[in-house]
Formats: C-alpha cells, structure tokens, sequence
C-alpha cells in the first residue's frame, strides 16, 4: 500500500502533481527489509527455521520463525553469519518471473505460492546473487554492504514453535 499525503485540498483526477519522497525513512526501511531477507536465508539454511511473519519498522524490525528452537549461541552465530553476508558485498537484482516457472520450483524462490492470487501471473524477485532469492514486493538496496551491520535485540515466544527475532541497525 502507498499513502499520499497532500498539503490542501484533493487535486482533481487528471491533475499533475509533485511528489516528495522521504528518503531518509525509505532508505532505512529498504536497509532493514533486505536485513530481513539476510537473517531469514541465514535461519533457514543453517536451522531449517522458515520465516513466517515480519514487520519492518525504521528503528527495529522483527521476523517469526518456525519451528525455532534456538538457543543463546544460535542467536549470537545468526547474527555474526547474516553481518558476514552484509560485509560480502553481494549485488542484490530485483526481476520478474513468470509463475508457472518459479512454482515448479518453490524452493529456490522461498515461497508459499498458495498464498499468493491466482490472478498474478508475474513473481518479483529478489535475488541476493549466489546467496538467496525470495519472491517479495518490498524495497531493498543494491548490495548487501548498504545494509550497514544490524544486531539481534532479543527473541520472544510467540507459541506454537514460533519464535519472534527482534533486530535494530547499528
């Protein structure tokens, strides 16, 4: 969803307007969620734990995984693994793919395609060249080093094998 927010009244339909984006906070935003899709490739590879929910916020972001079982070590390995990853510069491409393609393929493309509308015939991509690709709609960098390093506040059970992994930019 995007919001618009107008100074004066609504403009009528057809009208040219200006738009003012605010890069600081969107330039955040898109250093956390590309975090996120680090941790998560991280957790999922390392301790078969699967990203089930996240939220992405400018001062901390959060992800839930399941199952998650992991300890104080795996929070302290996740971290120093997913910042390793942030330190190797890996170019990040965003394209599109058609879906019947990447559904014969669900697991390259982390994802559960039964969520998604059968009307989208066309999957983005977000490929973190030779690390990760996740279908996903958001905003990321270029390159995994514009992330900046991140660290793991803490994590909270959320029940059902599901643990909740909280995480702030450094």
């Amino acid at each position: 969803m995007i919001k618009h927010y107008i100074d004066g009244p609504e403009p009528p339909i057809g009208q040219t307007v200006r738009c003012v984006l605010d890069w600081d906070r969107r330039y955040k935003l898109m250093r956390m969620h590309t975090a996120q899709h680090i941790i998560s490739a991280v957790a999922l590879k390392r301790f078969g734990s699967t990203t089930v929910g996240n939220q992405i916020h400018t001062d901390h972001s959060r992800l839930d995984m399941r199952p998650s079982t992991l300890s104080q070590e795996d929070l302290i390995f996740l971290e120093h693994k997913s910042n390793e990853i942030v330190d190797s510069a890996i170019p990040i491409k965003i394209y599109e793919v058609d879906r019947e393609t990447a559904e014969k393929n669900p697991e390259e493309y982390r994802c559960n395609f039964a969520l998604l509308p059968k009307f989208i015939k066309k999957i983005r991509v977000v490929d973190i060249e030779g690390f990760d690709k996740a279908v996903c709609a958001g905003t990321h960098v270029a390159n995994t080093k514009e992330v900046g390093h991140f660290k793991i506040l803490k994590k909270e059970n959320k029940g059902k094998e599901t643990e909740r992994i909280i995480y702030e930019l450094v």
